[in-house]
């Protein structure tokens, strides 16, 4: 931390590059130090992908320095970008501009963190608290759209609740991320024994059978512009989840059907700011909504390289008022999590 110096300017209303540095704290959760000197090995690969793209893409936008949370027990990131090791991310923050805050929705730790940065004044590169809360509930989540006529999984309106089905079930924590603490199953006793000990914590869904896809997009008050429509590769049987990564732009050929999902969730949701990502299932009646995730996902990692642009130059951009971009992949990347 030491030799940070940042003038007192707000530029939450007018960022303009190329007359100062922009100071940008960059905050990924689990190789940042947001599980002190113990990140879980099974979330720390992801961690690291898009901490990585997120700071070469940040470092290339001319008049950008980064301010990078690191774990103690990590190397360092690259030797050229400034790190901090600290479990309290409120003074490096403090000693910044703006911050993109990178953090699961679960226990509501990105909630907390959006709020931080907000409290403190800084510009806020992700999207605001009150978005976040919403999108971090399954059951909240599922409200909302049923509300705009979205099509989304069927979702009790509590959980520990069993819907009917006659295609299994899909057990999940109301505020997950990613492919944690959740399992599919068609037998009912395994199902009912699993969800013992988290009645108070997981919902339950019918499973639906479709394509595994994913919506990567930009959101700016309560429009959207589509970047890329992906797959996903995911692993989910009665015992776990494993997410395995996607290709960007390998569903390209169902924009005209996904587009619209993106602009019904930035429209419901005028919170949702900056870098979103929707997974959906692709049926035989048409696309479902699976969630929202509030925040820059792990295929973000390949954007640069499928798109042949920068994407955090992109949402640099939205921060000084300029229009929400229009782009789609040149090309198709597979992001694979080691």
């Amino acid at each position: 931390m030491d030799g940070i110096a940042v003038e007192d300017v707000d530029y939450r209303n007018d960022l303009e590059f190329g007359h100062r540095i922009l100071r940008i704290f960059v905050g990924e959760y689990v190789s940042g130090g947001g599980q002190w000197k113990n990140p879980d090995p099974a979330l720390l690969p992801e961690g690291q992908m898009m901490a990585a793209g997120l700071v070469d893409d940040l470092t290339a936008v001319d008049g950008v320095q980064v301010l990078l949370a690191r774990d103690p027990t990590l190397p360092p990131l690259r030797p050229d970008v400034d790190q901090c090791s600290t479990p309290d991310w409120d003074q490096a923050v403090s000693a910044c501009d703006a911050a993109w805050i990178i953090a699961p929705e679960s226990d509501g730790i990105l909630l907390r963190l959006t709020r931080m940065v907000e409290a403190g004044g800084r510009l806020l590169l992700g999207c605001r608290a009150d978005a976040v809360s919403v999108a971090s509930s399954k059951i909240a989540t599922a409200r909302l759209l049923a509300a705009w006529g979205v099509p989304s999984i069927p979702t009790p309106d509590r959980c520990g609740v069993i819907p009917p089905s006659t295609t299994g079930w899909v057990a999940k924590p109301d505020d997950g991320a990613g492919a944690c603490d959740m399992i599919a199953t068609d037998d009912i006793d395994h199902l009912r024994h699993w969800l013992q000990s988290r009645l108070d914590t997981h919902v339950v869904q019918p499973r639906i059978d479709g394509l595994a896809a994913s919506v990567l997009f930009l959101a700016r008050d309560g429009e959207a512009s589509v970047l890329s429509i992906n797959s996903q590769s995911v692993e989910l049987t009665h015992k776990d989840c494993r997410y395995l990564g996607g290709t960007i732009g390998e569903y390209e050929q169902h924009r005209a059907a996904l587009a619209p999902l993106a602009a019904a969730a930035a429209a419901a949701l005028p919170g949702l700011w900056g870098p979103v990502g929707i997974d959906v299932l692709l049926t035989e009646t048409g696309p479902v909504v699976v969630e929202i995730n509030p925040r820059l996902t792990t295929l973000w990692s390949g954007l640069h390289d499928a798109l042949g642009i920068n994407p955090a130059k992109m949402v640099l951009d939205l921060a000084n008022g300029r229009p929400l971009p229009e782009c789609r992949p040149i090309k198709k990347v597979k992001v694979t999590v080691p």
